[in-house]
């Protein structure tokens, strides 16, 4: 009675996990096929068989494989091209010729049905010794074709990078060891730098071995970069994110372009935000600049933080340029801190253009809309003017952010990255401000009404003292107002009348909180002295309205 319980409920969990029909008389257990002579071979070697499961390996190793798949008894690997229509988690049935490739048992010849999809797919923790184990009470079956979990293991020589069809050692902590293969489909391992610390792997136990009897040979082969749970990836030094934006010859694209390189930074610009394609795109900031991250993988558990502004990650990979923005490419991220720690916006001031060290850089700009959004690719452009320069605002459709608020004459503060896409040399244009969210545009239209009349509200302070020091902090504030209708200009005259410096041009009426760092034209520094502010105003009429007073640049006492 007891017998009979245990086979119904044998019969029940596997019908619930697999959809198999046992009572056809068809489908065996993978044990069976598992079960060897005493040299390691199939006792079902070329006979057909069939079976169910869920698929633990598809095409990671190639389109024809070998795949694996795995019931409760056990996994066993699947070679033809059927492989190449199937992915991991699919529930399956497989009839198939038993073979023997150098230790390894496959399944060969293959029909395959898919049941299901996305079914779970948990591995099986083992320590190093059990990776060979070799039962032979039960006929020889080995753990070959199982899917496993090891922890807390490390390479025994780790430098230098993984190459293709590569054997690895790797160790755990009471000095066993076993052999780790790289796979030359797996791409997104080779190339990569190898831990130099202790690690968590994931991956199928498969076997090489050309002399009977066939028991040695196990490998551990992972199926991708996410089979690798990192705490501490690599050997490459730490950077900071302005050494990797430092500029090489051409003065724009990175030093570093082509080289693999290591920082860690907070999340500005989100996954969900920036990703367009299957690869991530996302941007990072540290406290000296912001980078773009592209294609990077990393361990599954920790995906949703890559949505979280303020979530540090480490990150490491290979230098590029796309269309003028530098990215780290498609290497690893592993998380530094989960503690959600917001990067502040650096302040764009007036008059001061977008410029290459900006790139990636989380900023806040204030102007008035001058051109209105036109759809350009999955978002939509438009222009803010901040004093002479116009900024490119893009609204990326992911953002949620409505479009139909920027019309002409309105004035914002915005927050966004600073992005970049421009095909031709030398990569000096095409800068645009990209905000991420709804909470990143503040209307700023009605915070101060217009006035009636041209006016020059106030200059502080004045006398000012600009500095070499700190030159986009070190500034005269300005605060002018005037009727919407009138077209505004702003700039600094020397006691001799020369233009010195245009502070605005053709700016839209209204109030506007403009800025004077000390410079010229040229951006050099000016001469401490007297200046005349000159604030001319066009009237709907063509009339010319002016207003003057004095600024004064002074030492610093």
């Amino acid at each position: 009675m007891n017998k009979f319980k245990i086979i119904i409920v044998s019969f029940i969990f596997n019908w619930l996990l697999f959809g198999t029909n046992y009572l056809n008389g068809q489908v065996i257990p993978i044990r069976d096929i598992r079960q060897n002579d005493a040299n390691g071979v199939p006792l079902l070697l070329n006979q057909y068989v069939t079976f169910t499961g869920i698929v633990s390996v598809a095409n990671q190793f190639g389109s024809s494989g070998p795949g694996y798949v795995f019931d409760n008894t056990g996994g066993v690997a699947i070679y033809g091209s059927a492989v190449s229509q199937i992915t991991i988690g699919d529930s399956v049935t497989v009839t198939g010729l038993v073979t023997h490739f150098y230790g390894l048992t496959e399944i060969t010849n293959l029909t395959i049905t898919k049941h299901a999809s996305n079914r779970p797919v948990a591995p099986v923790f083992m320590t190093i010794p059990e990776v060979s184990r070799i039962d032979t009470a039960g006929g020889y079956i080995e753990n070959e074709g199982t899917l496993i979990f090891l922890n807390d293991i490390f390479f025994a020589s780790p430098t230098g990078y993984f190459t293709a069809n590569t054997n690895y050692t790797i160790k755990d902590t009471l000095g066993n060891s076993c052999q780790i293969r790289i796979d030359d489909n797996v791409s997104s391992i080779i190339g990569q730098p190898i831990p130099a610390d202790t690690f968590d792997l994931v991956g199928v136990i498969a076997q090489y071995d050309n002399l009977a009897p066939y028991f040695s040979g196990y490998q551990i082969m992972p199926r991708s970069i996410n089979d690798f749970d990192l705490p501490i990836v690599d050997t490459l030094p730490l950077m900071t994110i302005a050494e990797v934006q430092r500029p090489g010859a051409d003065g724009y694209s990175s030093f570093y372009e082509n080289q693999y390189v290591k920082v860690k930074g907070r999340i500005t610009g989100p996954a969900n935000i920036f990703t367009s394609g299957s690869n991530k795109s996302l941007y990072i900031q540290d406290e000296t600049n912001g980078v773009n991250v592209y294609g990077p993988t990393y361990f599954t558990g920790f995906e949703s933080f890559l949505d979280k502004v303020g979530a540090e990650w480490y990150c490491n990979g290979k230098v590029t340029e796309y269309n003028g923005l530098t990215e780290i490419a498609y290497g690893w991220m592993w998380i530094a801190d989960t503690n959600l720690i917001d990067v502040i916006p650096q302040e764009l001031p007036f008059n001061v253009p977008i410029t290459e060290g900006m790139e990636s850089k989380l900023i806040q700009v204030t102007g008035s809309v001058i051109t209105e959004p036109a759809v350009a690719g999955a978002g939509q452009n438009f222009t803010l003017k901040n004093g002479i320069p116009g900024i490119t605002i893009r609204i990326l459709d992911a953002s949620g952010i409505p479009v139909n608020q920027f019309t002409k004459g309105k004035k914002f503060r915005i927050t966004g990255i600073v992005g970049q896409y421009t095909s031709t040399p030398p990569f000096n244009t095409g800068y645009q401000v990209m905000p991420r969210f709804v909470a990143d545009i503040v209307d700023l239209t009605d915070s101060i009404p217009p006035s009636e009349i041209l006016r020059i509200d106030t200059i502080y302070p004045n006398p000012f003292s600009p500095t070499d020091a700190d030159p986009l902090r070190q500034y005269a504030r300005i605060k002018i107002n005037s009727p919407l209708e009138y077209k505004i200009y702003l700039e600094i005259f020397d006691m001799k009348g020369r233009l010195v410096k245009r502070l605005l041009s053709n700016q839209p009426g209204g109030f506007a909180d403009v800025i004077w760092d000390g410079t010229n034209e040229k951006l050099e520094p000016c001469p401490i002295g007297i200046y005349i502010l000159n604030l001319k105003g066009i009237t709907s009429n063509g009339k010319n309205v002016m207003v003057r007073k004095p600024i004064v640049i002074a030492t610093k006492l």
